[in-house]
């Protein structure tokens, strides 16, 4: 009976240290997660007073933090562009895309890094499919695309 007794005893230690554990782990993601947001947060926060280098710095740390947080790609790519740092940009809305498609100022954004580094039709393509998802272009960006282009049909 003894033996039945510390049998159970070890049992409920085992399965108790099993569930703390697991709390554990879940709190420590849950940290991480807003430790990303934070980073992210802040980094919109320097790219709108024109500090790029910093934001561009907060948002590559959200990104290793969290790697799926999509926004933080979109939003060091606008700071890409802020820096006219074309490549990298497309390269962080592109992949904004790839984790989210339903962001769709990602699709934009792209066009603008596309329309800068002189590839108007891929921009083209990129605003095309931002109107097709209910983005609303700017009206001067149309016109410079169509002046580039040659589309009227914009």
């Amino acid at each position: 009976m003894k033996n039945n007794i510390n049998n159970s005893i070890g049992f409920i230690l085992v399965v108790a240290c099993s569930i703390l554990l697991s709390c554990a782990t879940t709190q420590q993601t849950q940290l991480k997660s807003n430790d990303a947001v934070v980073h992210n947060n802040r980094g919109f926060d320097y790219c709108q007073t024109g500090q790029y280098d910093q934001a561009i710095s907060d948002f590559s740390r959200a990104i290793e933090i969290n790697p799926r947080l999509a926004h933080a790609y979109n939003n060091r790519g606008w700071a890409y562009i802020k820096k006219w740092q074309f490549d990298q940009a497309i390269s962080d809305f592109s992949k904004t895309i790839e984790i989210d498609p339903r962001i769709v100022e990602a699709y934009f954004h792209r066009a603008v890094g596309y329309f800068l580094a002189g590839e108007c039709e891929k921009s083209l393509l990129d605003v095309m499919k931002a109107q097709q998802l209910g983005y609303q272009i700017p009206i001067e960006f149309l016109n410079d695309l169509r002046k580039a282009t040659g589309a009227i049909d914009v």
